[in-house]
């Protein structure tokens, strides 16, 4: 699982939710927390994932300059 905060959250989120980037599936699960979500995916590995996120918000518009943090969790959710 992969965690997700941003100053630009909802436009990452649109971006991500429900979509496929690079054979990667992501889902947000839950509500988002501040400027946080956490995402699922169905990727190889977390790292491939994270990759594969940043990318994709880098190309969005507006958002190549905003604050983004991109954390891997472990399976009780702690930042690994």
């Amino acid at each position: 699982m992969i965690q997700i905060g941003s100053s630009k959250l909802k436009q990452v989120m649109e971006a991500l939710d429900g979509q496929t980037h690079d054979g990667i599936t992501f889902h947000v699960e839950g509500k988002p927390q501040g400027l946080s979500c956490k995402l699922t995916h169905n990727g190889e590995s977390d790292n491939a994932a994270k990759s594969v996120v940043k990318k994709v918000v880098a190309s969005l518009p507006g958002c190549a300059t905003a604050y983004l943090k991109v954390d891997l969790l472990d399976e009780q959710g702690r930042i690994i």
